[in-house]
């Protein structure tokens, strides 16, 4: 079924505390995900969310929209409601008559029967068992030879990768997790950062962890999938991805510089003052983007 048969439903009943706004705004906490503190929820997103009764499919919001801006480009309209109602289904303002449509979305077959696709609160424990298995969150690394392993060298993983921690990133997406599997085995994850929003700055995602089998060009294919669904599910439209190396001659680089990562810069003493860091980046271009999204066809 096309997601763009999918029905969203929304009841005031999902939220602990709602207001309505001057000039159309409005202010929420959701019930499910409290953490995430007050949502400013503008105009545009509230039509939206408005529109979410139980009856209409997203192919009906779009029709609506387009009768309301007529102005605006059909394309435009449509990414930007699929934008709002993903947002909205992460933090649990919405849901869906029958099944998620964006959770199976995120899943890409790459290659003899492994395949990659976003973590969500559900896969809680695999994220877990799996970084259990290595020692990171204890820092006590068992990291087997046929493994890549990057940890950003700014991270205190004993804070940033305990339960506790995954699952507030996992609720509030301050971090993306990029599972690779094969089959029922978990044989990879790489996470990003999601951009914090800054007026007349560079947003930049940044690479923090990486675990990957190193096999069949695994991480090569992870890398082409992340910086092609990244941008278009990231909150804050990135404008770049980063990677912080406490050495240029890291193992990781040779696949970095093979996707378009470009060097951008040496910083000496960030570390404890007694440590060098590389950055490579990946730079997204506006053209680029808009591409992406052109092509984006969200099945379930």
């Amino acid at each position: 079924m096309s997601m763009d048969n999918a029905v969203p439903i929304f009841s005031k009943d999902y939220l602990l505390y709602f207001r309505d706004e001057k000039e159309g705004y409005m202010t929420l906490i959701s019930k499910e995900h409290p953490e995430t503190m007050e949502l400013i929820i503008n105009p545009t997103s509230k039509q939206i969310l408005e529109l979410c009764n139980g009856k209409r499919t997203i192919s009906d919001i779009y029709k609506t929209f387009e009768k309301w801006y007529p102005q605006v480009s059909k394309k435009k309209l449509h990414m930007d409601i699929i934008k709002a109602l993903s947002n909205f289904s992460r933090l649990g303002i919405i849901k869906w008559e029958g099944k998620n449509p964006f959770v199976n979305e995120m899943r890409e077959e790459i290659d003899n029967n492994i395949y990659m696709l976003v973590g969500y609160e559900e896969h809680f424990s695999l994220i877990m068992n799996f970084l259990n298995s290595f020692g990171i969150p204890q820092q006590k690394y068992n990291i087997a030879h046929n493994y890549y392993f990057y940890l950003n060298p700014l991270s205190i993983p004993n804070h940033e990768y305990r339960d506790v921690a995954i699952r507030q990133k996992l609720f509030s997406y301050s971090e993306e997790f990029f599972l690779i599997r094969r089959k029922d085995k978990t044989i990879g994850l790489i996470t990003v950062s999601v951009p914090i929003y800054q007026k007349g700055k560079s947003k930049a995602g940044v690479i923090n962890l990486i675990v990957v089998e190193k096999k069949n060009k695994i991480l090569d294919y992870a890398f082409d999938y992340i910086l092609r669904i990244f941008p278009i599910f990231s909150i804050v439209q990135p404008t770049k991805i980063k990677i912080f190396l406490e050495k240029e001659d890291d193992e990781i680089i040779a696949h970095l510089k093979e996707k378009g990562f470009k060097l951008e810069g040496k910083v000496k003493n960030e570390i404890d003052f007694d440590k060098n860091l590389v950055v490579y980046s990946y730079y997204y271009v506006k053209k680029f983007i808009e591409n992406l999204r052109a092509k984006q066809k969200i099945e379930m």
